[in-house]
């Protein structure tokens, strides 16, 4: 059942980048984010005026997830939907919730190594300093914010069943990553309401927690933001599940899924 699952998962992974040569793949996966993490940091750079760029370095590294866990994830019940399997999906006894695990679990490690070499790499053009940092809980804390992310996306991917408009969705959704998150700058120059926003989306408290393992040694602090971003995950994740529930049940009763 367990090897079943795995086999399943990768089949799934493989299929949505069987397109792609492996140049191909390295390119649009790393390349193309790394470059958008370099622009980010340089522009941070002439608008603070400032050499140290850690603060930015860990935040974009983060967001480097943005481009697997929202626009890959996000597009997985509407890509079901353009190749006629969506029908045959929501009426089938398998569970749902398995096959969500299934597209969400390659991409989330996929997310994990892209937001690790992207960390490297721009630590090590912008001279970050890493010799203070516990590197094992970085990447605990690396690997909580990806579940996080993932569990999202399949929220948004699941509205994908719900409306045809996916490509806005994603593209804002992405907008509001890279603004609302603290990765380009601290959340407390937003508007009082703009961060109640903030605090409910994944990321926020991840780049919180990766930019204190930087400037300070507060452990607590750190285990606090990184257990309220896993129960923010859960949350995601429940959602999700509940959400699809909801549109298994609409889809067997109206046959109403074909059309938006």
């Amino acid at each position: 059942m367990v090897k079943r699952f795995f086999e399943q998962a990768w089949l799934y992974y493989k299929g949505q980048n069987s397109g792609f040569n492996f140049e191909e793949f390295i390119l649009m996966k790393l390349m193309i984010p790394i470059l958008t993490l370099i622009m980010y940091c340089i522009m941070a750079s002439y608008g603070f005026n400032t050499n140290l760029l850690t603060y930015w370095v860990v935040g974009n590294s983060f967001l480097l997830c943005t481009n697997t866990c929202v626009f890959t994830l996000g597009t997985t019940f509407h890509g079901e939907r353009y190749y006629g399997r969506l029908r045959s999906l929501m009426v089938s006894p398998s569970s749902k919730l398995a096959a969500m695990i299934q597209k969400g679990l390659f991409p989330m490690i996929e997310s994990f190594i892209s937001v690790m070499v992207g960390f490297i790499i721009g630590s090590f053009l912008f001279h970050v300093d890493l010799s203070h940092i516990n590197i094992g809980l970085f990447l605990l804390l690396t690997l909580i914010a990806m579940f996080s992310a993932c569990s999202f996306g399949m929220i948004l991917g699941i509205l994908g069943v719900l409306t045809s408009e996916m490509h806005l969705l994603l593209n804002c959704m992405a907008y509001v990553l890279a603004i609302l998150t603290g990765a380009n700058f601290p959340i407390t120059m937003l508007p009082n309401f703009v961060r109640v926003i903030s605090n409910c989306i994944p990321l926020t408290r991840s780049i919180k927690a990766a930019n204190l393992l930087f400037t300070s040694n507060s452990s607590s602090q750190i285990l606090n933001l990184m257990l309220s971003e896993v129960g923010l995950g859960v949350c995601y994740l429940f959602i999700s599940v509940s959400l699809l529930k909801v549109i298994e049940k609409m889809a067997i009763r109206n046959a109403s899924l074909e059309i938006f």
